[in-house]
């Protein structure tokens, strides 16, 4: 039986032209009954079930033709809370290692579990801020709910030549975009999605190397 999550999102997935397994499918649905069972319990989202596929799961995906055309093959999540968006990214970019950082233990604890029991390797869990964790990787990502300040982006490009941020009103993008320009960063606005569901969403990149767009 197609879960409520599948059906909600399929369409979305269909128009935007992303192909999904029925393993990939399973995983997803594994994410979505984990996180409603502890959601409340552990703070994970404010969104309720009604609201999860929507706003957290389809907005995850929406970098995911950008990101596939990169051929990415590691990736830093910066306060991954939850698992959006690394998680349905994960499971959509096999090749790509996600290396997931949430200094809360207990929602570090969850998504250990969770994309344990999604069948996930291509993830690794550090209960730590992103700044300790050594390695390096391709690009940062992170769901950016407050601004994204001058100082916060050079913090994100000590650990990747390029950092993409989730952000919602273009105007509002705009307005931080212009900022991060100012202190000298290259920067690109992506508007990926507008509607009375998801609203408008955009994807903000910014980079100290304009030459970094050339593998977008």
């Amino acid at each position: 039986m197609t879960s409520e999550l599948i059906t909600l999102i399929k369409p979305y997935m269909q128009k935007w032209d992303i192909p999904f397994s029925s393993s990939q499918e399973s995983a997803l649905e594994i994410f979505y009954r984990e996180i409603v069972r502890f959601s409340g319990l552990l703070g994970l989202t404010h969104a309720g079930p009604e609201d999860l596929p929507a706003k957290h799961f389809l907005d995850s995906l929406l970098a995911l033709p950008s990101l596939w055309k990169m051929g990415l093959r590691t990736v830093l999540d910066i306060g991954s809370g939850g698992g959006f968006p690394a998680l349905p990214l994960a499971v959509m970019m096999s090749d790509c290692h996600f290396t997931l950082c949430e200094r809360n233990t207990k929602k570090a604890g969850f998504l250990l579990s969770t994309s344990s029991l999604m069948g996930l390797k291509n993830v690794n869990i550090y209960a730590h801020d992103f700044i300790q964790v050594s390695g390096c990787f391709e690009l940062c990502t992170f769901r950016a709910l407050m601004k994204v300040t001058a100082q916060a982006a050079e913090k994100v490009l000590k650990k990747a030549p390029m950092g993409l941020a989730y952000k919602g009103r273009l105007e509002e993008t705009e307005k931080e975009a212009q900022l991060l320009t100012e202190t000298g960063l290259f920067v690109r606005i992506d508007m990926v999605h507008d509607d009375n569901i998801m609203g408008q969403r955009t994807l903000l990149w910014f980079t100290r190397d304009e030459k970094q767009w050339e593998q977008m």
